[in-house]
């Protein structure tokens, strides 16, 4: 014994701790208990064998539950040894730890009306419950509950009153079975006879039928010249025609909701009126059109000294006034929003680096623009780096002067097949006398729309890299 301990002594102070549990585990086995914390051990007798466990060992002879009823249901001596029969063979089933087959007799024990509590060691015996009826077939209510809510100013002959009640008794039946569907559907039946019925206050209405309005029945009407247009201007019947068609086209958008496309077909008759000299009035409540001599237009917000040009966009300096090229901005800019109207972004973000190009600058949320001196036809920065003066006022919100390309789709409605309308007046100037929308596209060579992303990368490579970040451990954390 003094070897063993000393033994696995050394193997813990070689911190050879397997072979040191082994060696306690002998010990054990020996029947000698080590201590480690109090430095002692014990030598304890070796427990005796049990006996093996015979299967009818211990096992219960007799129930020990008691009946708890009030003993209204009396049992026959024979039913008496039966339930006590199967009382104790759940027992033994428990006993042997049958667990399945106790549920399944307390499952038969139940379907005799008697019922076990195993908390309190008690059974009842309950009397057997009657057999329900059998529910009849049941449609629903036989009459509705629904009353007369209003004047009684309309009459009902007694078959309208009968076709009435079976619809109001069917939907009831309906809503009684949950079929809603079937029940909204009769209720929409009810409101084409023009009878309104309220579910809350469980009572119907007849109202009288709507006179149908007379423009329901009527064929839809076309676009029409205003029989008061003085105006003097006329039109080919092929125009005219065209011009019918693109504002029933204009008019099939706004009816579902495509209000570019609308927009984008009133600023091309627009442009193709103000090129002939005129202005093209629409009433669309009366369905008519006329003409009106002259090209302004009336802006909201205007200023004396405010010239838009057909565009909406009004001056914010002086500078544009020492420009003379005010005409192809403001075709530039008219050209910039009917592409803004037909949703065709990248053309109005194009037009946009165009004018930026021409020493103009667009503010669009204020509908406001203004001018620098006009750059000089090389186009491009001199090779020395000199900044232009319309490159230091670049907005905050786009300062490499692209937008996103947007998707240059029309609308639903498309352009006109034909070629371009042409409205002919007399007495009034060309269509010549406007100034062309391209005179000064791509001045100095082709528009390169990378150029100011490739100075911005340039200008961020020359400057000096950051310094290198020390660590957490040169900064001595």
């Amino acid at each position: 014994l003094d070897g063993l301990l000393l033994e696995r002594l050394q193997a813990k102070f070689n911190r050879d701790f397997d072979a040191a549990d082994r060696l306690r585990d002998t010990l054990r086995s020996a029947g000698i208990f080590v201590n480690d914390k109090d430095r002692t051990y014990e030598v304890r007798a070796p427990r005796q064998p049990r006996p093996p466990r015979s299967a009818t060992q211990h096992e219960p002879t007799t129930h020990d539950y008691t009946r708890y009823d009030d003993g209204a249901v009396l049992l026959s001596p024979d039913d008496q040894r039966t339930l006590d029969g199967l009382l104790l063979e759940r027992l033994r089933a428990k006993f042997q730890r049958d667990f399945d087959r106790a549920d399944a007799l307390r499952e038969a024990l139940k379907q005799h009306n008697v019922f076990i509590n195993d908390g309190e060691r008690t059974y009842q015996v309950r009397a057997p419950r009657a057999p329900r009826p059998p529910r009849e077939s049941n449609d629903g209510p036989s009459t509705h509950d629904y009353r007369r809510g209003d004047d009684g100013s309309i009459f009902l002959s007694p078959e309208q009153q009968a076709l009435v009640d079976g619809l109001l008794l069917e939907r009831l039946r309906a809503k009684f079975k949950r079929d809603f569907d079937s029940a909204d559907a009769l209720r929409e039946t009810l409101k084409q006879h023009d009878v309104f019925v309220d579910d809350r206050e469980r009572t119907y209405e007849v109202r009288a039928p709507r006179a149908s309005p007379g423009r329901q029945n009527e064929p839809e009407r076309d676009y029409a010249r205003d029989e008061n247009d003085a105006s003097g201007v006329v039109l080919a019947p092929a125009d005219e025609a065209q011009l019918a068609a693109r504002l029933a086209a204009r008019r099939a958008a706004k009816r579902i909701r495509d209000y570019s496309s609308a927009d984008a077909i009133r600023s091309e008759l627009d442009g193709v009126a103000t090129a002939c000299g005129c202005r093209l009035l629409i009433d669309d409540k009366k369905l008519t059109y006329r003409f009106e001599l002259g090209t302004t237009r009336r802006v909201a917000r205007r200023t004396d000294d405010a010239d838009d040009g057909g565009h909406g966009y009004r001056r914010e300096d002086d500078g544009c006034r020492l420009r003379d090229d005010i005409a192809a901005i403001d075709a530039l800019l008219n050209e910039r929003v009917r592409a803004k109207r037909c949703r065709d972004f990248h053309k109005a973000d194009e037009l946009r680096t165009e004018l930026r190009n021409l020493g103009v600058f667009v503010d669009d949320k204020k509908r406001t623009f203004y001018c620098r001196e006009k750059p000089d036809e090389a186009g491009d920065y001199p090779d020395d780096g000199a900044t232009r003066v319309w490159e230091l006022v670049k907005p905050k919100n786009d300062r490499a002067g692209l937008g996103r390309a947007g998707g240059g789709k029309y609308g639903r409605v498309p352009p006109p097949p034909t070629g371009p309308m042409q409205f002919v007046r007399s007495s009034s100037p060309s269509a010549d006398a406007l100034p062309p929308a391209d005179d000064y596209k791509h001045i100095g060579g082709p528009l390169d729309l990378d150029a100011p992303l490739k100075r911005a990368r340039d200008r961020s490579r020359s400057r000096s890299p950051p310094p290198p970040r020390r660590s957490r451990a040169s900064r001595g954390v």
